[in-house]
């Protein structure tokens, strides 16, 4: 399932990116380059990101930034649509797409992905 995204809008909120947090041993991956995809479950409140929107992934609060363009948001109702129509070395590089999808299932708890699914947030580092 494809998300129509506007444009971000130009709003003073745009100097500022958005924070999201990622675990420390995905960090490395997306700093170089090699993860362009990022999985998260939609939940309620969650204000979906907008194809050319600044985000800064970081570990902690403290912790080391990287800043990332996006480039497309596709919305996926289930982790086996996820696993199927995502590239999975984009979102796990260097793992086989067989652990790649253990990995995501021990990541993405059914319960936490029933009522409003998937995105799949892909980007580019700046």
């Amino acid at each position: 399932m494809r998300i129509e995204n506007p444009p971000a809008p130009k709003t003073p909120d745009q100097t500022k990116p958005r924070v999201l947090f990622v675990k420390k041993e995905f960090f490395p991956s997306i700093r170089k380059g090699l993860q362009t995809i990022e999985i998260r479950p939609v939940y309620a409140g969650f204000r979906l990101p907008h194809i050319g929107e600044i985000l800064t992934f970081k570990t902690s609060p403290t912790s080391r930034a990287v800043k990332v363009r996006v480039v497309g948001v596709r919305q996926h109702l289930t982790l086996a649509a996820v696993l199927e129509k995502e590239k999975l070395d984009k979102i796990f590089p260097g793992i086989e797409a067989s652990q790649a999808a253990l990995t995501a299932q021990s990541i993405f708890n059914d319960e936490n992905i029933k009522k409003n699914g998937l995105i799949a947030i892909e980007f580019e580092k700046i």
